[in-house]
């Protein structure tokens, strides 16, 4: 994987975690299951964290601005409004979108990320990457529980 298209994934994945922070948090104050709203304030403050961690990465080549590649990527508009339109639905649909749609599709393209890189050109991002699908993989099962939970 060269620079260029590390970059842009990369960035792909800045702009999703940053949307998720947003719209998961504001999931947390209308919500009237106290372990869901935990857990969406959880997740959400982690996204916030990993959308910093993983722009720090992004390099200014040939003298444009990182946050150039900060922009959706293949599917990023579908994941993200996915999320959007289970705002106004149940803790279920809300659950069910975290943990059903984006975050298998965050792990599993990292994984993929982490098996394309090389070790010695992507230290730094594969270190971020790794730290990210550990915290997203934790979600994904906390969140899998808190699915099976509320039912329905």
């Amino acid at each position: 994987m060269d620079l260029l298209q590390s970059s842009r994934t990369i960035g792909s994945w800045c702009w999703r975690q940053a949307r998720a922070f947003e719209i998961v948090g504001s999931w947390v104050q209308p919500e009237a299951d106290a372990e869901a709203k935990i857990q969406f304030f959880s997740h959400s403050r982690r996204k916030g964290a990993h959308a910093q961690l993983l722009s720090a990465l992004l390099p200014a080549i040939a003298g444009s601005d990182p946050a150039e590649f900060v922009e959706p990527g293949t599917g990023d508009l579908e994941l993200i409004g996915a999320l959007e339109g289970a705002s106004s639905g149940t803790t279920r649909a809300r659950l069910a979108a975290l943990y059903g749609v984006l975050a298998p599709r965050e792990v599993a393209e990292i994984r993929d990320f982490l098996g394309r890189a090389q070790p010695v050109a992507s230290m730094p991002s594969i270190r971020v990457a790794a730290a990210v699908l550990a915290d997203e993989e934790q979600d994904l099962r906390a969140g899998a529980v808190l699915l099976s939970r509320v039912g329905g």
